[in-house]
Order: C-alpha cells, then structure tokens, then sequence
C-alpha cells in the first residue's frame, strides 16, 4: 500500500513542480514579447500575472522539496516495501499538491476541503515576499496598482507614451514619468 501511495505522491510533485516551470517560462516569455512589441499594458499585465503565480508556486510547492528530502530514506523504504512498519502518510504534503492543482474560488454554499479553497492572489503574493525578504517589508504595503493595473492610474501613466503634449498631460492630471512605477509605504 505504501508503494502505491509514495509512487503517486513523488508523480504528483513532479507533476505540479513541471506545471511550475512551464507557467513561469511562459510568463517570462510574454512579457519579453509584450516590451518587445512596446506594449506597456501587456508587460505590465504579463509581469503582474508572473508574480502572482510565483506567489502561488511559492505556496504550494516551497515545502515540496525540503519535505521529499528530510524524509528520503522512509520514502524509499515504503516505495521498496522494506518497512515493516505502518504506512508512512503525509496529509498535509498531499494537500499541499492537491491545492497547487485543484484551488479554486469556492462558493460559500460548497462543501469543499480546505485544499480546494484558493486563497485570495494577494495573500500568495505576501507570502512570497516576505519569504525571500526575511520578513522585513510586507509587498502589500508598496502601491503598484497605479502602474500594473489598467483600473488604476495605467491609462494617465501611459499618456506620455502615446503622444499626448506635456501642457495635455499636465492639465489631465498626470505626473510622472511614462514607465516608472510609484512606490509608496
């Protein structure tokens, strides 16, 4: 039972840890296209979607492989069937994958496992950053919505950009350089 059990969990990660992989290097690649293409609107979009899912990567599959390695001789033992002991399981690494590939936004009528519940985009964005920053600065607290989200102040960033005389820009509101991201705490 184990070896069924440990086999189906090692193609799980694998499969969640490609799904990773191909998801960001697809990102990456549309937003190189996109400021190619001189395209601010889908650069910006395309780099917003890529820290989201790096948010959600970091999630989901950070404690994958310091799990897989702390406990690599049980796993082999159980995937050997040399263990006389009883089955080796991991409920909360399995859900771990479970949410990386089933999370969605569930409705509050549903009954789902808490595996299947999707956190809100901002909170595996947080989570993200304050892993690789040590805690110091929450990334909620910077205000980037103004350039990379087309319902905040993208449309005036980008007046500049699209031609719009500087005495038009600056009677319409717009301050600012074409480009460069606000960042407030």
């Amino acid at each position: 039972m184990g070896h069924i059990y440990w086999t189906e969990m090692l193609y799980r990660a694998h499969m969640a840890s490609v799904a990773s992989v191909f998801r960001t290097s697809r990102w990456i690649k549309v937003a190189i296209r996109e400021h190619e293409a001189g395209s601010l609107y889908g650069c910006a979009s395309a780099c917003r979607s890529l820290i989201e899912s790096a948010g959600d990567i970091n999630h989901s599959l950070g404690p994958v492989a310091q799990t897989l390695a702390y406990n690599k001789d049980a796993i082999r033992a159980e995937i050997s069937g040399q263990t006389g002991e009883p089955m080796l399981s991991a409920k909360e690494f399995e859900d771990t994958l479970i949410h990386f590939t089933h999370a969605r936004k569930v409705l509050k009528t549903e009954k789902t496992p808490d595996s299947h519940k999707a956190m809100q985009t901002f909170q595996y964005v947080d989570r993200a950053y304050l892993v690789f920053s040590g805690g110091r600065i929450p990334l909620r607290g910077i205000e980037m919505h103004g350039t990379l989200f087309p319902a905040g102040r993208l449309g005036r960033g980008c007046a500049r950009q699209k031609g719009l005389p500087d005495r038009r820009r600056e009677r319409a509101g717009i301050r600012g350089h074409a480009g460069r991201l606000e960042l407030r705490r």
